[in-house]
Order: C-alpha cells, then structure tokens, then sequence
C-alpha cells in the first residue's frame, strides 16, 4: 500500500464523500474503485470484485474501502475543481 494510505482524512471528507458516492451511477463507482484499488484490470477475478463492489451503498464498503474511495475523490477534486 502507498503511503497516502496510513496519512489521516481531512475532517468531514468520510462525508463528503458518501454523497458523492450516492451521486454516481454503478458504471462510475466501478471507476471510482479502479483507481482507488489499483487494481490491474486484466486480473480475472478483479472485475467481479469491483462489479460487486460499485454496486454497494457507501455503508456496504466497511470504512478501509471508504477510506480510499474518499483518498480518491479527493485526488480527482484537484483534477475537476471544487464543484467535485
């Protein structure tokens, strides 16, 4: 795991998070999680885990996952403004 993993969330981001996460479709979760996990996306068993996975309300990740999910939106702000 890259080191961002262990650095603390700023506060109320978990929030924030969650309700951009109710805002995407399933398609755009399955990205979401692609680039939160890194997964390799040729990995057989990958796609089944981030199809199941996009499909979960922001509850269902458990807190590890919306903790890099939240890592995620936050580096994708930086890309797409505040409006993200």
């Amino acid at each position: 795991m890259p080191a961002e993993t262990d650095k603390p969330l700023p506060p109320d981001s978990l929030e924030w998070a969650g309700r951009i996460w109710k805002q995407l479709s399933v398609f755009e979760c399955a990205g979401v999680l692609y680039i939160a996990l890194r997964y390799d996306h040729q990995t057989p068993h990958t796609g089944a885990y981030i199809e199941t996975m996009s499909m979960l309300p922001w509850l269902g990740l458990g807190a590890p996952l919306q903790q890099d999910v939240t890592r995620t939106f936050i580096r994708l702000r930086s890309y797409f403004g505040r409006g993200f």
